[in-house]
């Protein structure tokens, strides 16, 4: 388990820098309702990241490394929720920019209680809400008009799934030191192939339990009534236009073109874990990697087909 957190440690350092590079793309023509729904999505996730922030900055305030080291964590644990708190704080100070540039208010910050009395229930509380908010990103996203704006929300959503990956990593390292885990709760980095989206309105039902007052209302954004309309966990996929308007040919050839690319990419990483298959779990144990790393390589392999194979699904149902 220590190497498994130490690569989730390092991969999570090595971001840091891309991460903080991110601009924002010259806007797109917007119609006034769909700047307003635009600038509704902007401040719905300011909203989530505000309470993100916080969330760390508490928990670090209240804990201190001695805590965590009680706790039978490692110390780098600690550093490396900072280093978390710094993104939050980062993505709060972008997500009030762009609206300010845009014309649009920021929301401001609410008064919080997260109700954590010791280190394992902040690390626990933590790993859920960063889950929470890879699905608020992954669910607004058709919400979004200005192309620009989906890439940058783009570049801050995958960051908050590198949270949770490590969050559920750090998760799982408490059960298995506990050794009395008596509801069998595991936590994986990767459960599944696809990431589950939901509404705002879901989201924000699970946010506003940790609100104590809000100096504002918050206006959700208007998302695709078709958002559910993928079933992954069978290989049927129903495919409709996302957006819910006609798409010119242009369209049609340029959305042909990315899905064309991601399976393009797809094939290629599935080439390379198809031989990585090839290696026995005796092989891994020989080298001195755990059971669990071989099952980890094993669900990522499995991930990687799920995924080509919805690609491939999509552009067939798509007439290419």
């Amino acid at each position: 388990m220590a190497r498994y957190v130490f690569i989730s440690l390092l991969l999570l350092s090595l971001l840091v820098a891309f991460s903080a590079t991110q601009t924002i793309y010259d806007p797109q023509y917007e119609t006034t309702d769909q700047k307003l729904n635009d600038d509704a999505t902007l401040n719905y996730a300011l909203f989530l990241e505000h309470l993100e922030a916080a969330y760390y900055t508490q928990g670090l305030n209240q804990f201190s490394q001695q805590d965590f080291a009680d706790a039978s964590l490692p110390s780098e644990v600690y550093n490396y929720l900072g280093l978390i708190r710094d993104h939050e704080t980062s993505h709060v100070a972008l997500l009030t920019s762009v609206l300010s540039s845009r014309g649009a208010t920021p929301v401001q910050a609410c008064s919080y209680n997260f109700g954590f009395t010791s280190v394992p229930e902040f690390i626990l509380l933590a790993r859920g809400l960063e889950e929470v908010g890879v699905m608020a990103y992954d669910g607004a996203a058709n919400a979004i008009t200005d192309a620009g704006l989906l890439q940058a929300a783009a570049t801050i959503a995958t960051i908050e799934a590198r949270h949770a990956s490590y969050l559920n990593a750090v998760a799982q390292y408490l059960v298995d030191i506990a050794g009395n885990d008596t509801d069998n709760e595991t936590f994986s980095s990767f459960p599944n192939p696809f990431d589950m989206a939901q509404t705002p309105r879901q989201i924000a039902s699970v946010a506003y339990q940790y609100v104590v007052n809000c100096p504002q209302s918050l206006t959700l954004p208007v998302v695709a009534s078709t958002l559910q309309r993928y079933n992954f966990s069978s290989s049927n996929f129903t495919f409709v236009n996302v957006s819910g308007q006609q798409e010119t040919q242009t369209q049609i050839a340029n959305d042909n073109a990315v899905l064309f690319y991601s399976a393009t990419l797809e094939t290629f990483g599935g080439a390379f874990y198809a031989a990585v298959a090839n290696f026995t779990l005796a092989q891994y144990i020989s080298e001195g990697f755990t059971e669990e790393i071989y099952n980890g390589v094993q669900m990522i392999i499995m991930n990687e087909r799920a995924h080509l194979n919805f690609l491939r699904s999509a552009l067939a149902s798509r007439g290419a």
